[in-house]
């Protein structure tokens, strides 16, 4: 009896402070917000969970130079964000909002990553940078993933660590 009462009464405390009670009760905003930290973070297993395996990602803003491909698999999107997952990046969602099946992330990110995830040889570089990212939520998952990053930005601030 104790045990219910004490459930019942964290329920009612996640409901008013407008949380989730249930993983099936995120809102597509919590998706989002949830794959992308888990993306940055190297969570890949939270990432599976929250995206579809045919997932599509682009980034239309990425100077030709970065190489950055689009792509249309889930597996090949975690190998890209591999090098950064390597690091310790720190994700700021400065305004979301979702309209339709869209989310929309602003973002600022920030923080350390080994040369090889910028195309170095040796040592670890900081950097940041900010953006918007678009993702497409449908029936719970992410089903695509659109970046527009902050380049410039990004290229001037990345600096060697000591």
């Amino acid at each position: 009896m104790r045990n219910t009462a004490r459930t019942a009464v964290l329920m009612a405390a996640m409901f008013f402070a407008g949380t989730p009670l249930f993983a099936e009760d995120m809102t597509p905003t919590d998706i989002a917000q949830k794959y992308y930290q888990a993306l940055y973070s190297g969570d890949n297993d939270t990432v599976r969970d929250m995206a579809a395996a045919d997932m599509a990602f682009e980034d239309p803003s990425a100077p030709e130079a970065y190489g950055v491909p689009a792509l249309n698999a889930l597996e090949p999107v975690l190998d890209l964000f591999a090098g950064f997952a390597a690091g310790d990046i720190k994700v700021a969602f400065t305004d979301s909002y979702a309209s339709s099946d869209q989310v929309v992330l602003v973002v600022d990110l920030s923080g350390t990553v080994p040369a090889a995830a910028l195309g170095m040889e040796e040592g670890t570089f900081s950097f940041e940078s900010n953006g918007v990212t678009v993702l497409q939520v449908t029936d719970g998952k992410v089903v695509g993933h659109t970046d527009y990053m902050n380049y410039p930005r990004f290229a001037a601030s990345i600096a060697p660590i000591e």
